[in-house]
């Protein structure tokens, strides 16, 4: 299972090329301000939000999960089919407090995607031109080079997963990856804390795109996700 962790939730961006928040971006990058690892209330009371549909919490190996979920909601210019926000925490138990991880919106095909954009540019700064991509494969780290792409863009925070983990936290991070190198885990912490995507084509990167689309129309993606290692601080605050 930490090998799977290690795969899926470790994507470290670093050697960054243009592809940082701009400067008067927030430098964690957070949804409107709201601090990473907020509570639940504390974000719906943040954003005017009453009571939403609320998942049942999802166990894994390493801790847990649930989904707060808004829909026909407004944001950054226009209104999102769907707003989910995700609230983790790697150590659960009994009383332990679940923090915001990440936020997810979904726009209809009909949305303004350019209004969408032009708010997200003027709050969070250009988008990445280039960036190399770190994947963590049997320990080492190993790059893959990216290019800016139309309909598909991305926005790394200026704060990095270093910057962020005491050294308490960078022990629980080494030991949530598993079997991972010097290098690697390195790479890791000189990942952005924070990253922001997307995609005008959402089920473009699933294997039946046409079915899909073609059962729920077609989405536009923006995805704001906090690195697994700022969540396993459970300490990420907004810097001044």
């Amino acid at each position: 299972m930490r090998k799977w962790i290690a795969l899926m939730l470790l994507l470290c961006l670093t050697v960054l090329l243009c592809a940082c928040g701009g400067k008067d971006a927030p430098p964690g990058l957070e949804f409107r301000d709201i601090p990473w690892n907020s509570s639940p209330e504390a974000v719906l009371a943040a954003l005017d939000l009453e009571a939403q549909t609320r998942s049942e919490v999802e166990q894994w190996d390493a801790g847990a999960y649930f989904t707060v979920t808004a829909e026909n909601w407004k944001v950054f210019g226009e209104t999102a089919v769907t707003a989910r926000f995700v609230f983790y925490n790697f150590t659960p138990e009994a009383g332990d407090h679940f923090g915001l991880s990440g936020v997810q919106i979904f726009y209809p095909e009909d949305a303004d995607v350019e209004a969408v954009l032009k708010n997200l540019r003027n709050a969070y700064g250009p988008e990445a031109q280039a960036y190399t991509l770190y994947t963590i494969l049997d320990g080492e780290p190993e790059p893959r080079e990216y290019k800016w792409e139309d309909g598909k863009f991305d926005w790394y925070s200026r704060k990095l997963a270093g910057d962020v983990l005491s050294e308490t936290g960078k022990a629980a991070y080494r030991a949530v990856l598993g079997d991972i190198t010097e290098a690697g885990f390195e790479a890791c912490l000189a990942s952005p804390a924070a990253r922001i995507t997307w995609r005008e084509d959402f089920y473009g990167q699933f294997e039946n795109p046409e079915e899909l689309t073609a059962q729920n129309g077609n989405l536009s993606w923006l995805n704001f996700d906090a690195a697994t290692g700022v969540m396993l601080e459970q300490k990420f605050e907004s810097a001044p």
